[in-house]
């Protein structure tokens, strides 16, 4: 496998930082990657509650690109989930130049960062970058230097992730892709077939890309997020429909870029 890139400090993962996972607890909802789209929460922590999860961890991103980035945020906190930092989270609670992202990228942030207040970006600057529960890891990103938010969307970047992965899992976004890269049982690094469940006990080591709940760019406009079965050892990735439609007319109403609202509607 490649050498990974030297951890930071950084990659140290902060103990118990998902509230509420007691040792009775067998089923974890993930997501990620909200990006201020109201209507797509609500529709999955819905969906959440019919599945009878035990605990929830956001991987980041909560904010940036849509209308709803406080709403969102304090959605989350109302419900005592805890939040793992993604990289929107980061600038829209900075005062950093954004002049190196996207434009739509960068209204976005602007857009939060205008409409958060200062206990909030001070809340959002809180986060860790890395997370542990129970016996996996949480990042938003991976764990190469998980304050870069390098994508890891490629078998290169992949090697260099599982190379210093010290637990059997790992959870991550970013990507807005579902996507499951692991060690097989010859100790070579793979690119999982994805299936809607997913058996992962015979895996040495996986790190499994959850989706994303307020833009996914699959291909499929429905809200993604998985559900870790650790009695099972197994993970659904659970799709969901939403109203685009009133998401994107807060987009319009906000005067944020139209391709912003109409990008939902084909999950690019």
């Amino acid at each position: 496998m490649s050498k990974a890139r030297p951890p930071s400090s950084a990659t140290k993962p902060r103990k118990a930082s998902a509230r509420g996972t007691s040792p009775v607890e067998r089923k974890i909802a993930l997501f990620s990657d909200v990006h201020s789209n109201l209507e797509a929460l609500e529709a999955v922590l819905a969906d959440m509650d019919k599945q009878k999860v035990t605990a929830r961890v956001c991987l980041g991103d909560v904010v940036g690109y849509n209308a709803n980035p406080v709403e969102c945020l304090e959605r989350l906190r109302e419900l005592n989930i805890n939040i793992i930092k993604g990289n929107h989270d980061e600038e829209a609670a900075s005062n950093n130049s954004l002049t190196h992202y996207r434009e739509v990228a960068r209204i976005g942030m602007e857009f939060s960062r205008n409409a958060l207040s200062r206990e909030q970006k001070t809340f959002l600057r809180s986060r860790p970058y890395v997370g542990q529960v129970r016996d996996f890891l949480v990042v938003h990103a991976s764990l190469c230097q998980p304050e870069e938010f390098y994508y890891l969307d490629s078998y290169e970047e992949a090697c260099l992730h599982l190379d210093i992965q010290p637990t059997k899992v790992c959870f991550v976004g970013h990507t807005h892709v579902p996507r499951i890269f692991a060690i097989d049982e010859n100790m070579q690094v793979v690119d999982v077939d994805l299936q809607s469940h997913m058996k992962i006990g015979k895996l040495p080591r996986c790190v499994v890309n959850v989706g994303s709940v307020g833009q996914p760019r699959d291909g499929d406009s429905r809200a993604c997020y998985a559900i870790y079965n650790v009695d099972s050892e197994s993970i659904d990735f659970r799709r969901v429909t939403y109203d685009i439609e009133a998401t994107r007319k807060k987009i319009l109403d906000a005067g944020l870029p139209p391709p912003l609202g109409d990008r939902l509607f084909k999950g690019i």
